[in-house]
């Protein structure tokens, strides 16, 4: 769990701690507060420290501040606190308020009289507890999907145990970031994985401001999030705030492509595993089906969720290869995408018009084409029970494709 700077504002410690400037950077996460002993700062920080500068033994002009300032920048630190009194700093000039400002830089005045060890061990301590607290959840939910608990008592046990409360009603949702870990340089891994912590912590503050229960954990490429409520009904309305959470994040982060998948809701916690698998099989189907939305729930999706409980999948396939195999023989003999055509016309509610549009291909075109499928495959068009089973027949192509590792 992600240590702000905002986070820093509601400590005990910060009551007498003024931030006069770079508020729009009070997103920066903090990973531990550092007391400077000199100027130079770039040897003695990693990143996303919180700098204290008593300016003991410093020599602390305007210049010098501002070159300070910019080292936080170029070393990407949380922001700057500057111990002000009589002796060293006796006030923060203009020019240095103007430049964090304008660099989003949090610059804190804090009264040199309080003492600097009560500080920097309340940040610590607030560090480490967050830290705690984000372990023990990520435990408990990892447990909770991935190892087998048995009955419903167990899991109220382990939840009690690691001081979960867990709400009457619960599903399971993923966000997704669409690349292979596994697939990219290190560089990427590196970048990307920083995005998916950035997105986790985005989700869980986006879930925390709408009341809503969240626990989460990063999982490959996946960030899963565990929901529960008190009601069935508000179950419902947390699914919506996901949609707009999920909305934020796309906008927010441009370059990744984000899915959400939702799985259902249920109240019996053993069922919670289950959420799981139909959020991920929901996932599969959409990303290796190559369908286009980005934001998928198990509960609508209609005849996939009957192909998802079917155990023979040899004869879905039979089923399958048995209404569109000869199309699909004669596409792969003659480099034609008959079965595309097919598709769009059936996706488009056998509209000529729109079919042509969306293909951008001539009406005439396309009912060469259609005449050309009808004697491939010895069928009537007109009659819905054939329509039916080839729009059935490309389900089961999207579901198939999702099977595939």
């Amino acid at each position: 769990m992600i240590v702000k700077c905002e986070d820093l504002l509601t400590l005990n410690a910060f009551k007498n701690i003024k931030l006069m400037a770079g508020e729009n950077g009070l997103h920066r996460t903090v990973t531990w507060p550092y007391v400077g002993q000199s100027t130079d700062i770039t040897q003695w920080v990693h990143g996303g420290e919180l700098l204290f500068i008593t300016g003991i033994g410093m020599n602390l002009e305007t210049q010098n501040l501002i070159d300070l300032c910019k080292q936080c920048l170029l070393k990407n630190l949380s922001g700057l606190v500057l111990l002000t009194g009589p002796e060293y700093i006796k006030h923060i000039p203009k020019e240095v308020v103007d430049m964090a400002n304008k660099s989003s830089l949090p610059l804190f005045q804090m009264p040199f009289n309080i003492k600097l060890i009560d500080v920097t061990k309340e940040i610590c301590n607030f560090i480490i507890s967050k830290e705690s607290k984000q372990k023990m959840e990520t435990s408990f939910l990892g447990k909770l999907l991935f190892s087998d608990l048995g009955e419903e008592d167990n899991i109220e046990h382990l939840a009690k145990l690691y001081n979960i409360n867990i709400k009457d009603y619960f599903f399971i949702s993923i966000f997704n970031i669409n690349k292979n870990l596994n697939e990219v340089s290190p560089k990427m891994k590196n970048d990307l994985a920083f995005s998916i912590d950035n997105i986790q912590n985005s989700v869980a503050n986006l879930c925390k401001e709408n009341n809503i229960e969240s626990l989460s954990l990063i999982h490959g490429d996946n960030i899963i999030c565990f929901i529960s409520t008190e009601s069935n009904g508000k179950a419902l309305e947390s699914i919506k705030y996901l949609y707009a959470i999920y909305d934020l994040l796309a906008q927010k982060h441009k370059n990744s492509d984000i899915y959400l998948s939702i799985g259902c809701i249920y109240k019996n916690l053993c069922k919670v595993k289950k959420s799981y698998e139909e959020a991920l099989k929901s996932l599969k189907l959409y990303k290796k089906g190559g369908l286009k939305d980005r934001i998928i729930n198990y509960s609508n999706l209609g005849i996939y969720r009957l192909l998802f409980e079917i155990d023979n999948i040899d004869e879905i396939r039979k089923y399958h290869n048995d209404v569109l195999g000869n199309l699909i023989d004669y596409d792969k003999d003659n480099n034609t995408n008959l079965l595309q055509t097919l598709r769009e016309y059936l996706l488009n509610n056998c509209n000529l018009l729109k079919t042509s549009q969306v293909m951008f291909i001539h009406r005439n075109t396309l009912i060469y084409r259609l005449n050309k499928i009808k004697n491939i495959l010895m069928i009537d068009l007109d009659n819905p029970y054939v329509r039916l089973d080839l729009l059935n027949s490309i389900v089961i192509s999207n579901y198939l494709c999702s099977l595939e590792n």
